[in-house]
């Protein structure tokens, strides 16, 4: 009898002497090694009363079929209606712990239940977030907000917010164009260029817009560089997605439920440009008597104020200098000056991970090669409907983002970084085994899947 076998192997166990004694262990008239309790006089059952012995999970193959049986019987409950299952007839070693193992690996449960892989630790920030010495918006990223709907005549029209940020000084540059078009995007930028200087290198999405061949030969012709995050990693521009979110909240509080016209939108987002390049980018200290350090002091090397004259004091008047080359050097002393400020105090609150040290340590949940997976598509869909895919492999990033991944499911892979990116970015595939097979049936594939994993935890 498998049971008699299981007891056996547990009675070599060099701890079962103090587990007979914890326990009050005695043998019942078959041979079985039974609880004593304290139930005897109760209207229980007999084997509830003084259930049969058994080895925890990781020393018994039996007790794990036991611990899935009952998972099973009681549809899937978690580990308290699980355990109370079991002790019926059973009395696990270490149950507890060794339900809690079965049922995070039962497959059922972990397509419904399971959580999402955990981000990796915070990664280095790129050079062109840390050193820069330059001038605002020599790196620059980019990204469309919207639509916007605006009056045109008694109808209503769409329109998007181009958002344009420096990467180091946080500054930003909002223009309105009326479609997510190249020709719009590019009249946008023109403007841009025009305003605040041809930027080195530009960050993107892989929008199409983006990437079509007309942005890149009028990049190409003005020098500058473009940069592509990975394709659907939104995180990889936060940045700034960011201020997106910054503009968004104080054009709701502007707006309200107005509804106005294109010119007087345009006025209202260079206001909130002022608004947002205003910000301090540091903590301000009630004692602190310096000027709070915003955007606008890294681009111009003073703060700029609506409504009333404002005069630094860090400016000199042009009449007590010899020359106005003596201004253009005392200028770039002050423009120095803040940017020795950005150094030492924005970026030192950058240092901080907090967001990383709240995940717990225990819970890492990273995913490695061969691991099956849900894919969970943009389009909102029940979790019994997402794409199952096996991780095929991991690749190392040198851009900005530790981990990628690229999964390969039932219909087709995942797209991996583009060859076009400045760097060959790191990351994970992963892949169906369906691939350059014959098309099979929905219910089939999800079948042949859902057999990797019982296999995979048996």
């Amino acid at each position: 009898m498998w049971i008699k076998e299981e007891q056996i192997l547990m009675k070599e166990q060099a701890n079962y002497t103090n587990l007979c004694a914890s326990l009050r262990l005695f043998e019942d008239k078959v041979g079985l090694m039974r609880l004593k309790g304290r139930f005897a006089n109760s209207s229980l059952e007999y084997e509830e009363q003084h259930p049969v012995i058994l080895r925890s999970k990781d020393s018994s193959y039996f007790t794990r079929l036991i611990i899935l049986e009952a998972h099973e019987a009681t549809m899937h409950h978690g580990i308290e209606t699980t355990l109370a299952r079991i002790r019926r007839n059973y009395w696990i070693v270490k149950g507890r712990k060794s339900v809690k193992e079965v049922i995070r690996k039962c497959v059922i449960c972990t397509r419904y239940q399971g959580q999402p892989v955990r981000a990796p630790s915070s990664p280095d920030l790129p050079e062109y977030r840390v050193d820069h010495m330059a001038y605002a918006f020599q790196f620059t990223g980019l990204d469309f907000a919207g639509p916007l709907f605006i009056k045109d005549g008694s109808k209503s029209k769409k329109c998007y917010i181009l958002l344009l940020t420096c990467a180091s000084s946080r500054a930003i540059h909002l223009e309105l164009v009326p479609d997510m078009s190249i020709h719009g995007f590019l009249r946008g930028f023109k403007r841009f260029v025009s305003r605040r200087g041809v930027p080195e290198l530009v960050i993107s999405d892989n929008f199409k817009t983006f990437r079509s061949s007309e942005v890149k030969k009028f990049m190409l012709l003005q020098g500058v560089r473009q940069r592509f995050i990975l394709p659907a990693s939104p995180w990889w521009g936060g940045f700034y997605e960011r201020l997106v979110r910054t503009v968004k909240a104080c054009l709701k509080k502007a707006l309200g439920k107005a509804f106005v016209t294109f010119e007087e939108l345009q006025t209202i987002l260079c206001d909130i440009e002022v608004a947002v390049n205003n910000r301090p980018l540091a903590y301000v200290s009630e004692d602190d008597l310096d000027e709070a350090l915003t955007p606008f002091h890294l681009m111009y090397g003073r703060s700029v104020s609506t409504g009333k004259q404002f005069r630094s004091v860090d400016c000199v008047a042009i009449s007590s200098l010899d020359s106005r080359k003596q201004r253009l050097w005392h200028l770039r002393k002050v423009l120095k000056d803040f940017w020795k400020r950005f150094r030492t105090n924005y970026l030192n609150e950058l240092r901080q991970t907090n967001l990383y040290r709240k995940v717990k340590s225990n819970n890492d949940n990273n995913i490695t090669v061969d691991d099956v997976v849900l894919i969970k598509d943009d389009e909102p869909a029940p979790r019994t409907q997402w794409r199952i895919g096996r991780v095929l492999e991991l690749r190392l990033i040198p851009f900005e983002i530790r981990d990628k991944s690229t999964i390969n499911s039932a219909n087709d892979v995942d797209a991996e970084e583009d060859s076009e990116n400045d760097e060959v970015p790191k990351g994970i595939v992963v892949q169906d085994d369906v691939i350059n097979a014959r098309p099979k049936r929905k219910a089939a594939v999800e079948g042949q899947a859902m057999r990797r994993i019982r296999e995979q935890y048996t």
